[in-house]
């Protein structure tokens, strides 16, 4: 089957998901557009044998908060990634959860191609920042847009990320 959540002639309306989204069955399309700082998607995006295609645009957020991350490295990570086909649009933000004091123990996306520019915000769970540097956050088989960081105010201190992309031969 097919669901699509659009409304591009009335970009002021505001959509607001709770839950994943998951389009495992053969042949089936979630076509999601958030086009407004009102809208957000709160939860995994689980594109299975079908398809995702979400537009995250004009300061509407993607939190890929979900019930599954425990930030632990052998929590199921199967179960706190995230997998969609296409993301796109431009001035979005994705929120994503990481433990900062542990390498490769945060939330991943897996996008199969990506067009726009994202802003990432990153939600520290873990009780340092020493342990991150060189943790692969975001996955894109097919890029063509950027992603950039968010700074985040801590208690004290403002916390400053810096993104880095490299390219890996298929």
């Amino acid at each position: 089957g097919k669901i699509l959540i659009n409304d591009e002639k009335n970009l002021d309306r505001k959509i607001s998901i709770v839950g994943d989204i998951d389009a495992d069955s053969p042949n089936s399309l979630i076509e999601l557009h958030l086009m407004n700082a009102n809208s957000s998607l709160k939860g995994a995006a689980l594109s299975g044998d079908g398809m995702i295609n979400l537009t995250v645009a004009n300061g509407a957020t993607w939190s890929i908060t979900d019930r599954y991350f425990k930030g632990k490295p052998d929590y199921d990570k199967n179960r706190m990634n995230s997998y969609v086909t296409t993301l796109s649009g431009d001035e979005g933000i994705i929120n994503m959860n990481i433990d900062a004091s542990q390498k490769d123990v945060s939330q991943k996306l897996f996008i199969d191609t990506h067009t726009g520019t994202h802003y990432v915000r990153l939600n520290n769970i873990g009780t340092g920042t020493d342990g991150a540097a060189g943790t692969v956050l975001i996955k894109v088989k097919n890029e063509q847009g950027v992603f950039k960081a968010n700074d985040a105010e801590g208690t004290l201190f403002w916390n400053k990320y810096d993104l880095a992309s490299r390219n890996v031969a298929p």
